[in-house]
């Protein structure tokens, strides 16, 4: 009786009590703990009422009542949104005093994260519109902000005073924040002190102890003022290192996997990494019950280290689980995992198909677990977490070249959750008209070949002198390699493409271009051998990308033009201080053919600057970096000197280059992981006449910015930079182009 809300049979069958059976009082006070312990009641009573053929039980319950609805009072220096998404107790719930507790503890914690470390936090309710139901109350004094404003130091000698200042103020990390009292600031004096400690470790002092410590609040209870007495101890160094119960591996391989060396300094950190790396030398071959004891001992101030192996036995890998995937495919997810059913367990290789999942651009995480079997197998467990895939591009941009253009576009990097690729995209502007459509199968027939084609037709005005528009198809064919190592690809294309100039400028009369019968055909194939050892497809924090493409025109491919081309890029990930990623690039081109000039398409040549897919130089106009062209004539002109360079096909003022060399120096910051990035960018490059122009290392256009990038589901990654360039570019007349100030860019599908 008495239960209003709460469903009668879930009461009964809590209880444990039974029709035909004894009722006992130690029965009914476990039924009475038992119904207690449902939250939902604050008082209970079993009552058992004589028959004829035995008694007749009665529950009797009390409902706490329900929560019409939450307030929150005073939140000033914290948002309200932030107050409500830390409580557990909404409207309907339960209005019991052990959960208003409970979220006054939560509440107590997010204000603690946040410096507020003296915040009073009530709880209360008060009758609602309905007798069974309350609204309850958080009545919060925030209070000041707690900051520690001075710290005093006794014993230290190895550190300056303002390096302890430094630990003992520091914020403790989110999972440090968890109340070990009812005291915040001793819970933070506390976790700090650990960190003066730590610190002493890496540097050799091993028993290095705060001793005592003492802290006070100055009348305002604004600021902390802390004392510590510090017993540093001596520095000590690692002396000789033992292994015992070692079978599988000899004690020199496993001095391999130290992280230090005899009369090294002796730190906390090394000594910990070497604990893991140990155990990964065994799990490498499937020694997943391998336990390594390690024991210490000091002399003088050499410490030396036994470690006691229990080797066991190798787990084999009986079934590989995947989990979470509502879209892609399992067969799309298995073909990518180096770990097969049988083998056994290796380390690395796990670790390496968490990496080929990830590279896979489909998952915003992917985590490996096992289950260990009753024969000391284990079955793998995936767990991945889809993230949208499927880009729908709408948006517009601005060059100097094309003017503004809006793109529209359609992108399902994972076609049918299949793995497949497909593209339609189109440009509409000014200058530039685009049509293009994509299709990349990466696994043809279940094997680890690509085949894929492009269709397209591109129409660009070039300033107002001609038109020039390309239209054809080319056909792709790759393949993963095993050798040099499994982190290569190759890759062959073949090329059919039409070209033709048209809508030439009143008094544009360049026998190069207005005396050809249009269009006239490039027919070519290349080829590209790419390594890519990159974590993430897309703000990657370690590896590398290395690919160089060749390709070759004309000869037995006929068509109407002749050339070799050349592409050589790198890029180097490089994880640095906490989050910093510091990524450097390179990219170099060259391009030549037995006819010269007549026998290269002018799209085919370099036009770097900007953030063109010809190179990036930031701070400069898209496309403007190159040598300079004389108005009305072929001659090429050097930018800085004036001095005449040769004679150009083309002419009319255009600036491209048959050979470029740019580089890229960035420093990126997760702003949000995997969503928002900042950086500070330098760059550098050109693009010259001929391949014989090129220098490495002088006659380069330099710049340096600053940007950010933000993942948007369905439109990709954006970027925003702003570059400042140094270098002033003109013509062979003299005239401003560019440079010398900041200039923006934007990027839609950007990635680093």
């Amino acid at each position: 009786m008495g239960a209003t809300s709460a469903d009668p049979t879930l009461v009964r069958n809590v209880s444990g009590l039974q029709v035909g059976r004894n009722l006992t009082p130690d029965g009914v006070q476990a039924a009475i703990r038992q119904i207690y312990a449902l939250g939902l009641f604050k008082d209970v009573e079993v009552k058992a009422v004589p028959q004829a053929r035995g008694l007749e039980v009665l529950i009797q319950v009390q409902e706490f009542p329900r929560v019409e609805r939450v307030e929150v009072n005073g939140t000033r220096q914290v948002k309200r949104e932030d107050v409500f998404a830390k409580l557990t107790l909404a409207s309907g719930g339960v209005s019991n005093p052990a959960v208003l507790q409970e979220n006054v503890g939560l509440l107590q914690e997010l204000y603690q994260s946040k410096g507020f470390f003296l915040a009073q936090i009530e709880a209360k309710s008060k009758p609602g519109s309905k007798p069974d139901v309350e609204i309850v109350e958080f009545n919060i004094r925030e209070g000041e902000k707690v900051k520690i404003k001075e710290v005093f130091c006794e014993g230290v000698t190895l550190f300056s005073p303002g390096k302890i200042a430094k630990w003992m103020k520091s914020k403790p990390k989110k999972e440090e924040l968890v109340a070990r009292s009812s005291d915040p600031l001793r819970d933070r004096l506390e976790t700090n002190k650990e960190k003066v400690v730590e610190e002493y470790k890496k540097k050799g002092y091993i028993n290095a102890v705060v001793t005592r410590d003492s802290f006070w609040v100055d009348s305002g209870l604004k600021n902390m003022y802390v004392k510590i007495w510090v017993d540093e101890g001596k520095q000590f160094h690692f002396g000789d290192v033992s292994f015992s119960g070692n079978t599988l591996y000899s004690a020199g391989r496993l001095k391999q996997a130290l992280a230090f060396a005899k009369g090294d300094l002796y730190s906390q950190e090394k000594y910990d990494r070497t604990m893991s790396e140990l155990y990964g030398v065994y799990q490498e071959v499937g020694y997943l019950y391998a336990r390594i004891a390690d024991q210490m001992a000091t002399v003088d101030t050499l410490v030396s280290v036994s470690y006691e192996i229990s080797e066991g036995v190798p787990a084999k890998i009986n079934k590989i689980h995947i989990e979470g995937n509502t879209k892609t495919k399992d067969k799309v997810i298995r073909r990518e995992l180096l770990v097969k059913p049988g083998q056994t367990f290796r380390r690395s290789l796990l670790l390496r198909s968490v990496r080929e999942l990830m590279v896979l651009n489909y998952f915003a995480k992917a985590e490996p677990d096992y289950s260990v079997l009753e024969n000391g197998d284990v079955d793998l467990i995936f767990k991945v977490e889809e993230k949208p895939t499927g880009q729908l591009q709408l948006g517009g941009g601005y060059s100097g070249q094309d003017k503004f253009v809006l793109t529209l576009g359609v992108g399902i990097p994972n076609f049918m959750g299949n793995g497949q690729s497909v593209s339609v995209n189109a440009d509409v502007g000014g200058r530039r008209k685009s049509l293009s459509l994509s299709f990349t199968e990466p696994w043809f027939r279940d094997t680890p070949t690509l085949v894929g084609f492009d269709i397209f037709n591109v129409e660009r005005q070039y300033y107002d002198d001609y038109t020039e528009q390309r239209t054809g198809l080319s056909l792709r064919l790759g393949r993963r390699l095993r050798w040099p190592d499994n982190f290569f690809r190759v890759l062959w294309n073949y090329r059919l493409e039409g070209l033709r100039y048209y809508e030439f400028a009143p008094g544009f009369s360049l026998s190069g271009l207005t005396d050809v019968d249009w269009p006239r055909i490039t027919s070519s194939t290349g080829a590209a051998i790419t390594r890519d050892s990159r974590d993430l497809a897309q703000f990657a924090t370690r590896g590398s990308l290395v690919s160089y493409a060749v390709e070759y025109a004309g000869g037995p491919l006929q068509g109407d033009y002749q050339y070799h081309k050349h592409v050589f890029e790198a890029s180097k990930f490089l994880k640095t201080l906490g989050k910093l990623v510091l990524v450097a690039k390179l990219k170099t081109g060259v391009i030549d053919g037995p006819k010269g000039d007549i026998g290269i398409p002018y799209s085919e040549r370099f036009s770097p600057g900007g953030v063109d897919p010809d190179g990036i130089i930031r701070g400069y106009i898209d496309g403007s970096i190159g040598p300079r062209y004389s108005i009305d004539s072929t001659a090429v002109y050097d930018d800085s000197t004036g001095a005449l360079l040769g004679h150009d096909y083309f002419g009319g003022g255009l600036r491209r280059g048959r050979s470029e060399l740019i580089y890229n120096l960035e420093l990126q910051f997760p702003v949000v992981k995997e969503q928002v990035y900042a950086l500070a960018f330098a760059d550098a490059g050109n693009a010259w006449l001929t391949g014989t122009q090129l220098h490495p290392f002088s006659d380069l256009k330099s710049s340096v910015g600053f940007g950010f990038r933000v993942s948007v589901p369905g439109l990709g990654t954006i970027g925003f930079d702003f570059g400042y360039g140094f270098s002033t570019i003109r013509n062979s007349r003299g005239q401003y182009l560019d440079g010398r100030k900041w200039r923006p860019h934007f990027q839609l599908g950007s990635t680093f």
